[in-house]
Parts: structure tokens; sequence; C-alpha cells
């Protein structure tokens, strides 16, 4: 509908949810500590991993893009919209109770393709 062809390409990125609350969030739902809440983002990414992608009335997207694996800095302010706090984590934000990470190394190597 947005281009009034049927065979347009659809494409949705950078949905995701911050947990905890971004710094850009600027408006009043910055105040609800539910709203940047861990179960917020597990809710969220749950929704996401579950929708079968279906749109009523139209054409389903082409290509989906969760954002993002880090939490990172965006403009100088720190987002937490990743599933992992930093680089170095070798667990999810939202394991499951009892989940314990193993340690891994990078040698730098990459393997022939």
């Amino acid at each position: 509908q947005v281009t009034g062809r049927g065979d347009s390409l659809f494409w949705v990125g950078e949905t995701g949810w911050s947990s905890p609350r971004a710094a850009a969030l600027g408006t009043h739902m910055g105040a609800c500590k539910d709203f940047s809440s861990l179960q917020a983002f597990q809710t969220f990414y749950e929704g996401f991993l579950s929708w079968d992608v279906t749109l009523t009335g139209t054409q389903p997207p082409d290509h989906i893009f969760y954002f993002t694996l880090r939490d990172a800095l965006n403009f100088g302010k720190q987002e937490h919209f990743g599933l992992m706090k930093t680089c170095e984590s070798l667990g999810c934000k939202i394991a499951s109770a009892g989940f314990e990470a193993s340690q891994c190394s990078v040698d730098g190597t990459r393997s022939a393709t």
C-alpha cells in the first residue's frame, strides 16, 4: 500500500526492546520501571520469535531484523537493546534459570570458505 505495488520488498528493521531503560528514552514512559524491565524485554523478544510474520490484508515482510545483539552507545547515549550486555558477554540477558556460560577463546583466524 505504501508503494502502490503488491510485489515490493517489505523489510522490518531495528525492532527491539531496551532493558534497562535506554538513556535516549525521553518520554513519560521513562518513569515507568516496568516498561524497561527485564520481564518486558523477555516478553517482547518471545513475541518476536513466535511471530508467524502474517499481517492481515497485506503481504508479510520479506526480512525482519532484530536490533541488536549487544548493548551499545548510540550517539553518546547508552542503549540496552542487546540480547547480551557487552562484546565479552558469554550469556544472554534472558538466559534460563541455572544457565552457566562456558568460557571460550577466539584466536583471530578465519577458516577458508
